[in-house]
Formats: C-alpha cells, structure tokens, sequence
C-alpha cells in the first residue's frame, strides 16, 4: 500500500479475497496485493467519480451510489482505499464482516448503509440481531477474536481511526502508515501467567528498557510490578535496571516467559467461550443441512483449538511449578548450608568465650553471650521447619509427576481431531 502511494495509485478493490499469502523457505509468510483491474493513477488531491468495488469492502458514499442505486455529485478520494483497508482487517482478525445488518449485507442493504454512515465516532463493528432491531454497537474486537490482547490494543485506534464514513474525519495515508509501521516494529514477548493460567503477548519497542516491559506486564495482567518472578527455560529472568528489552531471551507461544506473582490474585477463570451451536434442521433439506453441517464443522474446529490450547497451557503449568519448586528446594538447600555455617561459627565462638573465662578475664558478655546462646537453641528449630517444609515440596513433586503420567494418557484431544477430519472429508 505504501509503494502503490508513493507512486500515485489507488486499487479500489482492496478485500481478503484479493490478497495472496506466499511461504517462504524459512517459513515466513509474505502477503501480496493482487487483481489491480479496478486501479488507476490518482495523487492525493485529486479525486474520482467511476465506481469499482466489492460491496461488502465499498466506502459507504461509493456503497449508496454503486449498490442503492442513488445518484449524487459526490468525488471519492484516495481515502476510499482506507475504508477498505480497514474492513479487511476487521474480517481477517475476526472471520466475520464488521457491519451486519439482520439477514445479511446482500439481503439487506439499506441497513447496511445506515450501519455505516451512522456509525458513532470510535465505534469499528455494528450488527443488528433482529429484523428492524437497534444496531448494537462494539468498541473493541469480538471475544471470538483470536490476536492476543496486547495486538487488540493496538489495532483498535487503527480500526477506528480508518473506519470513518466522513472523508474530512478519516485518517490519512500518512497517519495510517505511521501507526502500522510502529506497530511492525515492535517485538513479540510472549508471556504466561501461571496463577491466572493465561497467556500474553507484550508488544514493545526493542529499544525500550525493561522497566517499560513490567509496565506492559503489569497492564495486560493486571497484576503489580513488584514482586514478580520471571522464569526462563528452567531458571530465574534477573533483569537489571539499564537492560533492554531486545536483550530478552526468544520466546515463542511455546516457550514463553513464566510469570509468579507473589501477590493473591482472583482473575483466575478460563479465557474461553463455548462457541455457539446452531439449531438442527427440523426437516431434510440439502442446502440447509450442508450449511448446517458447515457450521458444525466450524464449531467443532473451535473446541479442538481450544483443547490444544488448553493442553499447552496444562504443560505449561507443569513446567512453570515445576520450575518453581526445584528454585524451593535449591533456597532451603541454601539456608540450611548457612544454617550449619552459622552453628559453627557460634560454636567457635562458645570455645573463644571459654577460654577467656578461663583466663579469668573480667570482661562483661554476658548479655552477648546470652543471645548468642538463645541463637544456638533456636537453629535446631529453624533446620526442623526447613526440612519439613523440604518434604513437603518433594512429596508436591511426586504428585506432580503421577499427574503429569496420568495427563500424558489423555486421547480427548485425539478424538475431537477425529471428529473435525471424517466430516470435513464428507463435506
């Protein structure tokens, strides 16, 4: 979009269905903007007046012209590719148009074009429930959304800023660039809460220093900054004052950072919805049962993507106590050195004392020497709370192991992966 700017072009036919998506060798996706029929040459200033277009994507003032049939004097602009742009975004974040008017944008389209050009300012979706219902209007994207809420974050004021109906109120090409452009050039650290057992993807500048990452942190948990515990393959993130943030270890959605916060947190509930099954046909009918079916392929494609995701997150709770526990263990291993340390040394300290009394000295310890010796008792006591509390991780260890064994047998997965293959087959 930006080369067809810099040298004059707009596409005017700018939809899912126009853009080409190219794999590279290593994996990496390229996508690629095609079926340029509908472009021509416009700077811009200038304007046009000839109609192109696909309805569903078509800027509202070209949408009353080209669809409703209603003739008026007005002149599109380069802008109009914006509008496109932005529904584009809208369907391939979320599967479904922005705008839906009861029955459908082809069954019903005067609706159609009083959803968009009666949108309010910052609104980027409308769908009317019932035939002649009130438009119900949405500020964010969909829960069925599947970017990661960091993503949403930034997306939306891009959604908002470029799905303006008013060609004066609309973003320009430029205010567009800059916001997508700043959003490319962050980096992706994937995140996962162990308390919350949730995951978060934190887009931020590599430049940036990692005290601006716990912010981040903090806001898309919702939990504080201080304390928290950052685990990486195994073992404790240190994170220094003047590190930055492109000095993170790789992290994937399968290796991501572990968070622990140290503080109680009630945000505990599962980041899911049960999609929505449609009704069965109440007679045999083809085209009715082969949309149904297509519906419940659908639907069950959403519980097993559920279910793997679910299964990761399992592992990954594994893992991150796991983890926790064993840094546990190294600690009390640790206390109990110094504790053995400190008992020897007081020791020696006792001897020092003995034979200072028994050189008949006349200096006054005894109020050292007294806490000293209350010290001495005391360790004992410490030593016994530390290796019990010792045991009891162990014994957390082992059940932890008889759950990951019992885990590894589950098939639910397996079975829902079959049922997705042998009806998409049929279909």
């Amino acid at each position: 979009m930006n080369h067809l700017r810099e040298n004059g072009v707009v596409h005017r036919d700018i939809k899912p269905g126009n853009i080409i998506r190219q794999v590279g060798d290593d994996g990496r996706s390229v996508y690629k903007l095609t079926d340029f029929g509908a472009a021509r040459e416009l700077e811009d200033n200038e304007k046009f007046m000839s109609i192109y277009g696909t309805e569903e994507y078509l800027h509202p003032d070209m949408y009353e012209r080209a669809v409703l049939r209603k003739p008026h004097q007005k002149s599109y602009g380069v802008n109009v590719d914006l509008w496109s742009i932005g529904v584009t975004f809208y369907h391939a974040a979320t599967g479904t148009l922005p705008f839906m008017p009861f029955g459908g944008p082809r069954r019903n389209k005067p609706t159609m074009y009083k959803i968009t050009t009666e949108k309010p300012t910052g609104a980027i979706a409308g769908m009317q429930r019932a035939d002649g219902g009130a438009i119900d209007w949405s500020y964010k994207l969909p829960h069925s959304c599947r970017l990661s809420q960091g993503l949403r974050v930034l997306l939306v004021p891009v959604l908002a800023g470029v799905l303006e109906a008013d060609q004066d109120k609309c973003w320009g090409f430029d205010q567009f660039f800059a916001a997508t452009t700043n959003i490319l050039q962050r980096l992706p650290v994937h995140l996962f809460s162990l308390q919350q057992a949730s995951e978060h993807c934190i887009y931020v500048h590599h430049y940036s220093a990692v005290s601006v990452f716990l912010e981040e942190v903090s806001s898309h948990t919702g939990l504080p900054q201080q304390p928290l515990l950052l685990l990486h393959l195994g073992h404790e993130l240190l994170l220094e004052g003047n590190m930055k943030v492109v000095n993170l270890p790789h992290t994937s959605p399968q290796r991501p950072l572990l968070l622990l916060s140290f503080n109680p947190d009630s945000s505990c509930s599962l980041p899911y919805r049960e999609p929505e099954c449609p009704i069965t046909p109440a007679k045999f009918d083809v085209v009715a049962d082969y949309n149904f079916t297509k519906v419940i392929v659908g639907v069950v494609h959403q519980y097993l993507r559920m279910a793997k995701m679910l299964h990761l997150h399992r592992d990954l709770l594994l893992q991150g106590y796991y983890c926790y526990i064993m840094k546990l263990r190294g600690e009390c291993r640790e206390a109990m050195n110094s504790i053995s340390k400190i008992s020897l040394r007081l020791q020696s300290c006792f001897n020092v004392e003995q034979r200072i009394h028994n050189l008949g000295s006349s200096v006054d310890s005894t109020d050292s020497s007294q806490k000293l010796h209350q010290v001495h008792e005391h360790l004992p006591i410490y030593s016994s709370g530390i290796q019990e509390f010792q045991d009891r991780l162990d014994h957390l260890l082992i059940e932890q192991a008889k759950l990951s064994e019992t885990l590894d047998h589950d098939k639910r997965c397996g079975l829902i992966h079959a049922a997705v293959v042998k009806p998409s087959g049929s279909i």
